[in-house]
């Protein structure tokens, strides 16, 4: 699973498959470039990763891997993080938060994948926009934690946010320009669409986020 998943989505559907199979074994990993492959080879039977909605993108069902099955989890939205008491709150109250104001501030990002630019950075280039990327680091609470004790801003999903608001002070700003949704996708390969066991874990899966009132969407990624 990509690592924000632990949070937004585990807590969704662990306790009921855990409940109704008490001997099963869950192992976990973090999603990686190589994912793909373990899918595809019998490595891992599922994977969780969040891909952005825009033309452009890689993930569309007509580029995935040979034999990967999908279904969309929920839909999401990028929002940004800064300290409560950062300088641009006292700007933005005098004036519009704009692209300007977010391209002049420096950011915090998260590595997805090893890569240090996501679908976001290749948008903004298309515009012949870029991010001052300050710092990097591998995971959303690192990322979160350097933002609260920071000037810098951190772009991320919106149902991630809400957990870092919990235990950092910081406050929320709403993505400045048009951008495309994100989503949460579950992978399986297609040699298990008939198994039952497997069946049965991947309609818990969907259920129990549907049930926990996330934006559930359960037509394909196209």
């Amino acid at each position: 699973m990509v690592e924000s998943a632990y949070e937004t989505l585990i807590p969704s559907f662990i306790g009921s498959l855990l409940n109704q199979a008490p001997n099963i074994q869950l192992d976990s990993y973090l999603w990686t470039g190589q994912s793909f492959n373990d899918l595809q080879h019998g490595q891992i039977d599922f994977g969780i990763a969040g891909r952005d909605l825009h033309p452009q993108s890689e993930f569309s069902v007509g580029k995935l891997p040979e034999g990967i099955e999908h279904q969309t989890l929920f839909k999401d939205q990028q929002v940004c993080l800064v300290r409560n008491d950062h300088p641009v709150l006292k700007t933005i109250k005098e004036t519009d938060w704009t692209l300007e104001h977010y391209l002049a501030l420096s950011h915090v990002q998260v590595r997805c994948e090893g890569k240090e630019w996501w679908a976001l950075d290749y948008y903004l280039a298309e515009l012949g926009h870029h991010r001052k990327i300050n710092t990097t680091v591998p995971d959303f609470y690192g990322a979160a934690s350097v933002c609260a004790h920071t000037d810098l801003i951190f772009t991320l999903p919106s149902s991630f946010a809400s957990h870092a608001l919990k235990l950092y002070p910081l406050t929320q700003l709403p993505l400045p320009f048009e951008f495309m949704p994100m989503a949460y996708v579950l992978l399986w390969h297609e040699r298990n669409n008939q198994d039952q066991g497997h069946q049965w874990i991947r309609e818990t899966i969907c259920q129990s986020i549907q049930q926990a009132g996330l934006p559930y969407q359960p037509t394909s990624l196209s």
